[in-house]
């Protein structure tokens, strides 16, 4: 009976001290309460050296226009592509607003930039050199730089290149002052207005 009594003392000393399973969800990029998929990517377009500004509303989706609810700018953050469905290219995204990118131009507005014997366009992805130009699908986080001109991108055109997705992709802590406007379109609800509203 003393040996029994011993024996049950350290079964439930070793219950009281096992420690719980705790689960890693530091690489799930997808922790949205729904589950939809929704990533981000930050980017930046530089032709001839002038930066584009995609602060417009011809870029961005919004309850009034929805451009393409799986890939799209919002709430006028210039910075950040939001992602809604897999295998989405960039080709996809700057055709929904417009633009027309292949793997030698880049065509916005009545400007058009190919590749001849002196300009070169170009993508970075986190700094790289990445060959699949409009055909390359995004991954959460990636920092893309489309640079169409003679040499290389400037160091200050890497830099501008913002660290916006993490935070959208709650992956890090926002800046204070920092707003993030709610999701208006997504591959699971498309733009629609709000109610009693009208364009």
């Amino acid at each position: 009976m003393k040996y029994f009594l011993v024996f049950a003392l350290i079964l439930v000393l070793l219950g009281c001290t096992q420690q719980p399973d705790i689960v890693d969800n530091t690489n799930d990029y997808h922790t949205h309460a729904d589950d939809e998929y929704h990533t981000h990517v930050d980017f930046k377009v530089f032709l001839n050296n002038a930066q584009v500004d995609f602060n417009k509303t011809d870029y961005m989706s919004n309850e009034y226009e929805e451009h393409d609810e799986s890939v799209h700018l919002h709430g006028f953050n210039p910075n950040v592509i939001h992602f809604h469905n897999e295998g989405i290219t960039l080709q996809r995204f700057f055709n929904s607003s417009g633009i027309t990118f292949t793997s030698n131009c880049f065509e916005i507005g009545s400007e058009k930039y190919c590749e001849s014997t002196n300009e070169k366009l170009l993508l970075y992805v986190n700094g790289s050199l990445e060959e699949e130009k409009n055909n390359y699908v995004p991954m959460d986080l990636d920092k893309i730089l489309i640079y169409y001109g003679h040499g290389e991108p400037t160091e200050r055109m890497f830099a501008s290149v913002t660290n916006e997705a993490c935070i959208y992709s709650e992956k890090c802590d926002a800046p204070e002052g920092f707003i993030i406007e709610p999701e208006n379109c997504s591959i699971s609800k498309p733009c629609v207005l709000p109610e009693g509203e009208h364009p």
